[in-house]
């Protein structure tokens, strides 16, 4: 098995609705905008943005990290649209166990309209198939039941033995590439 951590070109994802695409500089007003949003920081530490600038440097550093193959990050939008939905990552990527650590946010507006589980099953399917992860992980606050169950849902089993220094307050979830294929 051939592991490929090299997002050159990016891959854009598309499901049924949507299309999962590249950030860039663009979608700095976008990205400041959700990290301001009290809803979506109901469950997230160190998430929030103080200044334009700080979103800014967040899509600089994720630019980086993926052209050093650590992360991969797509904003969600409709197929129809540009419009930033959220985004969803694989980050904290092992080339050495073949794992990464599953993120994503939406903003509130698009919930419980099966946007990030459509998004979530594409990027599952990237993981495994095109990287050729074995194991995909995810924190998740301990309150945060839409999330919790968006992770079940998509077959994700609760972990206890996952290190969870400065993940206060949080549970971990793993799945692996035997769970799914």
């Amino acid at each position: 098995m051939n592991a490929n951590f090299k997002f050159i070109p990016f891959p854009v994802l598309t499901t049924q609705r949507l299309n999962l695409r590249e950030l860039d500089f663009t979608d700095d007003q976008d990205i400041f905008a959700h990290r301001t949003d009290d809803r979506v920081n109901t469950y997230l530490d160190g998430f929030r943005h103080d200044h334009i600038s700080q979103s800014r440097d967040f899509i600089t550093r994720v630019l980086k990290e993926i052209d050093e193959g650590i992360t991969i990050l797509w904003v969600i939008s409709r197929k129809e649209s540009r419009k930033f939905m959220g985004t969803i990552c694989l980050w904290n990527i092992s080339k050495t166990n073949l794992k990464a650590e599953l993120g994503y946010t939406l903003v509130p507006e698009y919930h419980n309209l099966g946007y990030m589980s459509e998004a979530l099953e594409r990027v599952l399917e990237f993981g495994f198939k095109v990287m050729k992860l074995k194991t995909i992980e995810a924190f998740t606050h301990q309150d945060n039941a839409g999330s919790i169950r968006i992770l079940t849902k998509n077959k994700f089993m609760p972990d206890f033995s996952l290190d969870f220094t400065n993940k206060k307050n949080r549970v971990g979830f793993t799945l692996t590439n035997e769970l799914v294929f």
